[in-house]
This record gives structure tokens, C-alpha cells and sequence, in this order.
């Protein structure tokens, strides 16, 4: 599963990039911080987190096919301002 993390602008865009990192995700989605990349976009203000969904896309017991209330997660997370 793949999350993005859309910033408006590059201040935005550092702010997040130092707050939230892979162990960060792990923790939230209760994954092994091993298996979860991370990836920073600066040209598009833009960060990626790419992390094994709990079951196979689809599977009887996938409760969330296209990973929506994984993304309402990751927008929950408190970002401390630095400014």
C-alpha cells in the first residue's frame, strides 16, 4: 500500500518531512518499521510512505480495498509548528 502526504508549499513540505518519518508510520499502522519506505518528492512538495497492506487487496477480510481510512491516519497526525 502506498500513502502520500500532499504538501501545499516547500515550507509545508520540510515541516512534515521532519516530523513524520518511517518508524512514525510503523507505529501508526502497526507495522515493522523494516518494511515500511519512505520517500520525499521536493519538486512536488510531496511525501511517500509504501508499507505491506495487513491482507491482500480484495481478500474476504480486506476491510478497505482502496486504503482510505489508512490515509484518515495519517491525517491525524500532530505536526509541531517551528515557526
Amino acid at each position: 500500500m502506498t500513502l502520500d502526504i500532499f504538501c501545499g508549499n516547500e515550507v509545508c513540505f520540510r515541516r512534515v518531512a521532519g516530523e513524520v518519518d518511517a518508524e512514525r508510520v510503523a507505529r501508526l499502522f502497526h507495522a515493522d518499521s523494516g518494511s515500511v519506505r519512505r520517500f520525499e518528492i521536493p519538486e512536488l512538495s510531496v511525501l511517500k510512505f509504501s508499507l505491506p497492506r495487513p491482507v491482500v487487496q480484495g481478500d474476504r477480510l480486506d476491510r478497505d480495498m482502496h486504503g482510505a481510512s489508512w490515509a484518515a491516519l495519517l491525517a491525524e497526525l500532530d505536526i509541531i509548528a517551528t515557526d
